[in-house]
């Protein structure tokens, strides 16, 4: 009866752990200053025409305070930089995070299931609340 009690503890124990908590830390860790707003999440490789609308659309988005871009799944920085210098778009703004290891993608099984769409994410006291396919 004892292990029985023990064995509830532990399965409420991880249900009840935060299943994004590796991605509200490198969330933390990239954009420290984002309390609230969202994040566009956009593969280098998948749905093509879905990731064209999403990286035309960046120009605009990274000028708004609360809206945060993770360029991920990177076969060659150097043509992503190409490519967004012919849209007018500095990889180096502080609203763009180029994601060379795949640090998001890897963090959240909800990506994977969302793969190869670009995701965005919204984020309320740093936390992910929910994810979605653009």
């Amino acid at each position: 009866m004892k292990y029985f009690f023990y064995l509830i503890f532990l399965c409420s124990f991880i249900a009840c752990r935060d299943k994004n908590h590796d991605l509200n830390e490198f969330i933390k860790k990239t954009f420290p200053d984002l309390e609230r707003g969202e994040i566009l999440i956009i593969p280098n490789s998948g749905c093509t025409n879905c990731i064209s609308d999403a990286e035309n659309s960046v120009d605009s988005l990274i000028k708004v305070k609360n809206f945060k871009v993770v360029f991920s799944q990177i076969q060659s920085l150097k043509a992503l930089k190409y490519r967004l210098s012919q849209k007018k778009i500095d990889p180096t703004n502080q609203n763009i995070f180029i994601d060379t290891a795949d640090l998001y993608i890897n963090s959240s099984a909800d990506f994977k299931e969302l793969w190869p769409f670009p995701t965005k994410m919204i984020v309320k006291d740093k936390k992910v609340v929910k994810i979605s396919k653009l």
